[in-house]
């Protein structure tokens, strides 16, 4: 018998003697847009197997588990604990296609049968969950590219009276107008949202927020969106004299919000 077959067949054969806890939703769920990802540690205890094990099956069947989503691979102590402490441990997120492919490795019985039906359950309970922005957020970001060009922020200072220096600093202010005029704008919310996303990150993988920027939580098409408005709006401040001009040129785009959003900005020109 083949390796990887061994260790799932045994997913089948020792669960008779040892049935986990059942369980009635996954404790670590991440969405990558409207994909539901699962903690492989999870699936592991579910299965009823060594998490080791279940590591050496998804990195032999990397290549098909990769056609049905994206793998990404983490490390970290996982659940933090009371008491603190735990050593690193590699793991996977997983999407429901690349677990039950894993599952059809294995002979069918009455308990890889249940394991299924268990599954369909779990991941349907996580979708009900899932709230209509999630579909354009990452709980892991993509990696960094440059999408606020400079043109964008010489002009944005220009028009406030304020010279743009890339090698330092942006004032404070700059970052509360990205939410008020570029991001929010998309959907409502969008900022806290995002803000929400890279906090958890930071928290789950040690990795400093303040290297993290806030359109890395966003998919493609959403990050397209967010190209185009600083495309328009890099123009509209290009052409503008003065802030009072820009707030013209963003009233008849259909772009000019409200009054209370353009009164936190009055006094900084």
């Amino acid at each position: 018998m083949k390796p990887d077959l061994e260790i799932l067949n045994r997913i089948a054969d020792t669960v008779l003697a040892y049935r986990p806890k059942p369980m009635d939703e996954f404790e670590h769920v991440i969405n990558q847009g409207s994909e539901i990802y699962v903690d492989s540690r999870e699936i592991a205890k579910l299965f009823g197997v060594q998490h080791d094990n279940f590591m050496q099956l998804v990195d032999k069947n990397a290549e098909p588990l990769t056609s049905l989503g994206q793998l990404l691979f983490e490390t970290g102590v996982g659940k933090k604990r009371p008491q603190g402490g735990g050593n690193p441990q590699k793991f996977a997120w997983l999407n429901f296609d690349q677990i039950a492919f894993l599952l059809t490795l294995s002979r069918t019985t009455a308990v890889t049968r249940e394991y299924r039906l268990r599954l369909i359950v779990m991941f349907r309970n996580e979708r009900a969950k899932q709230l209509p922005i999630n579909a354009i957020l990452l709980s892991i970001p993509e990696i960094w590219k440059k999408t606020f060009p400079d043109e964008f922020y010489i002009a944005l200072l220009r028009v406030y009276g304020d010279v743009f220096k890339p090698n330092k600093n942006k004032p404070s202010w700059v970052g509360r107008w990205t939410t008020n005029f570029i991001y929010d704008p998309i959907v409502a919310g969008l900022t806290d949202e995002l803000k929400a996303k890279r906090r958890q990150y930071s928290t789950d993988s040690g990795k400093d927020a303040d290297y993290l920027r806030l359109h890395q939580f966003l998919v493609e098409n959403a990050k397209d969106q967010l190209r185009d408005r600083i495309s328009k709006l890099t123009g509209f401040l290009q052409a503008s004299r003065g802030i009072q001009e820009f707030k013209e040129f963003m009233v008849a785009w259909g772009g000019g919000g409200t009054q209370q959003r353009w009164d936190e900005f009055d006094e900084i020109s």
